[in-house]
């Protein structure tokens, strides 16, 4: 019951993306055109596939985690530090290093379990947290992030006050402060260290109870919590100089990875699987990809593309032709009669075959509309389903043919300057017609998928049934 379920759904989706396209794509491919040109456009789009093929690509050989963007820490927590002083509490504060970048928070005085909030700020809210940014130009490259903690001190060197060290090396342009994590293990939710297997995730029952008491229990450390807003929360024990003999000292902080920003140097030419601009108009075009083959291939026999086409001739229109643009003229009527609402239908008396009456309007948005309900629309419908795609067959024959005689492609594209008398189908009649047409063909399109898909499940239970009693025996 799941699969024809399921089918309809993606069905209604896909017919939503549908008639979305319908509504920007000639804006979209204006917009490209005006901007590029027609090579630039053709160039811009291969580029942007190749840019986006590499990019999946690399998703698949590394966790489908893009490799360059901005790293976020914040929510810095320190619990059970060392007490460096010996009057009074430590002073500490956190220096981070990534990729040849270091930086420090504030210094929490006299605090042996700090956080690093934003001064007179209590809550979790936005801008209640120091916050800090790396860029990130190749996370393949350099992935390690180190984590030290220290004791700031007025009048001698600063005391550490133990590290994050996940036994991996130090990155060639890390910072001081052990070994520290990889960060893309952070962001698959487990690390992998010398120190053991792969911890859970938060989705493991073993570690409900880690958030309330990961400080009285570093055994349970490290840890990683994957959070619905992308961001991943991270739990490490301290270790290392300063540490303390107890090893009771632990560091919490969140990492955020934000992809959609500008990465690198603006001024410097960017590689296309790392040009973010590229790559995010890339996919809302390939998206929009097979909608764009589907209306093309629906447009054709509609004589919409003008640009060629001279509205202008020398000699009158000879009968022959008058004839050929009457018996189009009255395909595409028929296509009308089927795909507007008849409400809104004003071919019904032009139609010559008038058996078609009865299918007035049953291919039409509104039709397929009151009819998803009812699973048995579709079948009811199968002779207007055969008239249609047999009318549209005939209307999408007749443009390759014209195309070869530049009169007759001007008589049929220009028919309301050029023959008045019968042209009533204009170049703006003829885009809204094609626009009915593929939303219908959508509609046929999703409704075989349903059919393709029930009929599976059906042949799935009659094997079940046909097994089970096998099974049993």
């Amino acid at each position: 019951a799941a699969g024809p379920a399921a089918a309809g759904a993606a069905g209604a989706g896909a017919l939503e993306v549908a008639q979305r396209f319908l509504e920007h794509h000639e804006e979209w491919e204006a917009a490209l055109r005006q901007t590029l040109g027609p090579r630039g456009t053709e160039d811009w789009r291969a580029r942007a596939h190749r840019a986006i093929q590499q990019q999946q690509a690399n998703q698949a050989a590394h966790g489908e985690i893009p490799d360059c963007g901005a790293l976020f820490v914040r929510r810095v927590r320190a619990r059970n530090l060392r007490k460096a002083d010996h009057w009074d509490d430590s002073d500490p504060y956190v220096v981070f290093g990534f990729a040849g970048q270091e930086q420090q928070l504030s210094v929490v005085w006299n605090n042996n379990s700090p956080e690093w909030r934003i001064a007179g700020r209590q809550d979790d809210g936005d801008g209640a947290w120091e916050e800090l940014c790396f860029d990130v130009l190749s996370l393949r490259e350099h992935n390690i992030l180190t984590v030290q903690v220290r004791d700031y001190d007025r009048f001698s060197h600063d005391e550490p006050l133990g590290c994050v060290d996940q036994g991996v090396p130090s990155s060639p342009r890390g910072s001081s402060g052990g070994g520290g994590f990889n960060v893309m293990d952070a962001l698959r939710g487990h690390f992998t260290s010398d120190h053991g297997p792969p911890h859970p995730h938060s989705g493991d029952p073993a570690s409900k109870t880690l958030l309330s008491d990961y400080s009285q229990r570093p055994e349970l450390l490290p840890h990683v919590e994957l959070c619905d807003d992308g961001t991943v929360k991270c739990y490490f024990q301290l270790s290392g100089e300063g540490a303390g003999t107890e090893g009771r000292g632990t560091i919490s902080f969140e990492l955020a990875y934000d992809v959609t920003g500008a990465t690198g140097d603006p001024l410097v030419y960017q590689p296309e699987s790392q040009d973010e601009a590229l790559l995010l108009v890339g996919h809302a075009d390939l998206a929009s990809g097979h909608h764009r083959e589907d209306f093309e291939t629906s447009s054709q026999g509609f004589f919409l593309d003008s640009r060629n086409v001279s509205a202008q001739v020398n000699r009158a229109i000879p009968r022959e032709i008058f004839d050929e643009v009457w018996e189009y003229n009255r395909l595409l009527d028929k296509l009308s009669l089927m795909t507007t609402d008849p409400s809104l239908n004003y071919s019904a008396g032009k139609v010559v075959d008038q058996d078609l009456e009865s299918l007035n309007g049953a291919m039409s948005e509104e039709s397929f509309k009151r009819g998803s309900s009812n699973p048995t629309h579709f079948a009811s419908n199968a002779q207007a389903t055969i008239q249609f795609l047999q009318a549209l067959q005939h209307v999408q024959s007749i443009e390759p043919t014209a195309s070869k005689d530049p009169l007759r492609m001007s008589a049929f594209t220009f028919q309301g300057a050029l023959l008045p008398s019968i042209g009533e189908w204009s170049l703006e009649r003829r885009r809204v017609l094609c626009n009915q047409v593929f939303l219908a063909k959508s509609h046929i399109s999703a409704e075989e998928r349903k059919r393709q898909a029930a009929a599976a499940a059906a042949a799935a239970a009659a094997g079940c049934k046909n097994w089970l009693p096998w099974a049993i025996l």
